[in-house]
């Protein structure tokens, strides 16, 4: 075509002129278009290159083609599809996007049918225009499942531990202040309840205790509320093993781990009945107070408590040292552990700043834990003198009341009472009744019972309460 127009000698000089520029690019705008024209009048219309090798396979082929497609797009997920949960068809979508809808439409139906069994039915497939020939893509879509049954990565918290310290995972220094976002396994689970059970016992024991914090600025670069493990008992020497919280998250230092447990182990063997029940008391109070479950308000309106780990765990381990307590001493029952969770200021000493060891959406109130006196855990008889002095000054309730002495009188052919003593001797003064007048004593028995005399009455004297209107009590009339 540039030979028509003199070739780029004389097209590039005429392109640079100004008055000529127009005139050229008209031209050859004019020419394009005529050749446009041409070549659509003579040519034949372009072809998918992916619907001609489609059509270019056996039946048989191209269903197993579409089958392995539209496999393949099947959404993953995963999740327990089982009884608890079975996707329905009309939860799932499929779309499938070509070059020319109206060309495939004529093999609509052999993809239909390739639709897996099990999952949805073919009459969900949809093809719709994308206008890119020669290529197909298949959208699969499935909506409407709960989340509970979503699995959780099972190696997740593994990698975590492995990768954090090369590249950490989160920005802030504290990773103890946030909870992971992914729920641990069942197995996680209980191996993480077991550590902050032998943590929370450990506490009780004095084999661990927390680090006093030094102020904000040891907080700047590590986490507060540590608590230390004495390596090497008697040694003097105490490591920190991290707080509350990441022992709550990881569990006990794997380092560690071993040792606090072996502790724990050796302190518990070795406690007598009275030692036991301080203990039982002493997680009494965690539950309660410590870890006191916050009041969560359901859809009804009701205020319920949603326990949390530590108060579970707690209520565990009282509920253990209570029954090895009461199984070396019967006489050790709740009254005694009652008296001294009510003097537990007396034989605990408090654990600064540890309030803050507890999650505040879980707790109702933040409550310092508190520990036992180191002579209580070392000396079987000073629990025991704790205890009896709790017995000693424990209230005595005061003996029932006798029963008040009541009297019915029969004057003027009419029976009126009970009456108490009292009563019966102002009715005397007034002169009203007389030594003679009939009286019933109401601790009778009707059907049994027999009237006297008022001069039969034991104790005519004493203060006593008002009269009480006269029922039908059955009570027969003197002859």
């Amino acid at each position: 075509m540039l030979l028509e127009f003199g070739g780029s000698r004389q097209l590039f000089p005429q392109l640079g002129d100004e008055r000529t520029r127009a005139d050229l690019l008209l031209k050859l705008f004019r020419r394009a278009q005529t050749q446009l024209s041409n070549s659509e009048l003579a040519g034949a219309e372009p072809v998918d290159p992916l619907l001609e090798r489609l059509n270019a396979m056996q039946p048989a082929e191209r269903a197993r083609v579409f089958a392995e497609w539209i496999r393949s797009a099947m959404p993953w997920v995963n999740a327990r599809f089982s009884a608890e949960f079975t996707p329905n068809a009309d939860q799932f979508k499929c779309f499938i996007g070509v070059g020319d809808a109206a060309a495939w439409r004529r093999m609509e139906a052999e993809i239909r049918a390739a639709v897996p069994t099990g999952y949805f039915h073919g009459d969900l497939v949809s093809i719709v225009n994308t206008g890119m020939p020669g290529r197909a893509v298949c959208y699969i879509e499935l909506s409407g499942y709960p989340m509970t049954v979503l699995r959780g990565l099972p190696t997740w918290r593994a990698s975590y531990q492995i990768e954090n310290p090369k590249i950490p995972t989160h920005l802030h220094f504290d990773a103890t202040r946030f909870r992971h976002p992914i729920s641990p396994s069942m197995d996680e689970l209980n191996r993480l309840a077991d550590d902050y059970e032998w943590f929370l016992q450990a506490i009780a024991l004095g084999v661990v205790r927390r680090k006093v914090d030094a102020g904000d600025r040891e907080a700047a670069f590590q986490p507060r509320g540590q608590y230390l493990f004495e390596v090497e008992p008697g040694s003097g020497e105490w490591l920190q093993i991290g707080n509350e919280f990441a022992i709550r998250s990881n569990g006990l230092p794997p380092y560690y781990r071993e040792q606090v447990i072996n502790a724990v182990r050796s302190r518990a063997g070795g406690l007598g009945p009275h030692q036991l029940l301080l203990l039982a008391a002493l997680m009494r109070h965690y539950q309660q107070r410590v870890y006191e479950p916050r009041l969560e308000t359901d859809e009804t309106g009701a205020q319920l408590p949603s326990p949390s780990l530590p108060n579970i765990t707690a209520r565990r381990l009282y509920d253990a040292w209570f029954r090895r307590a009461r199984a070396t001493d019967p006489n050790l029952g709740p009254e005694a552990l009652d008296a001294a969770l009510a003097r537990i200021a007396e034989w605990t000493d408090s654990v600064p700043d540890s309030s803050q060891d507890a999650y505040s959406w879980e707790v109702e109130r933040p409550v310092d834990k508190r520990i036992l006196k180191a002579e209580l855990l070392t000396s079987e008889a000073r629990a025991a003198q704790v205890l009896e002095r709790g017995r000693q000054t424990a209230v005595i309730p005061d003996p029932p009341a006798a029963p008040a002495v009541r009297h019915k009188l029969f004057v003027a052919g009419v029976q009126r009472g009970p009456f108490g003593l009292d009563e019966i001797r102002v009715l005397l003064a007034r002169g009203e009744i007389d030594s003679t007048t009939r009286a019933w004593d109401m601790a009778q028995d009707p059907k049994s019972g027999k009237w006297g005399t008022v001069a039969d009455i034991p104790g005519l004297y004493g203060a006593m309460d008002g009269a009480i209107p006269d029922p039908d009590d059955a009570i027969p009339d003197p002859q």
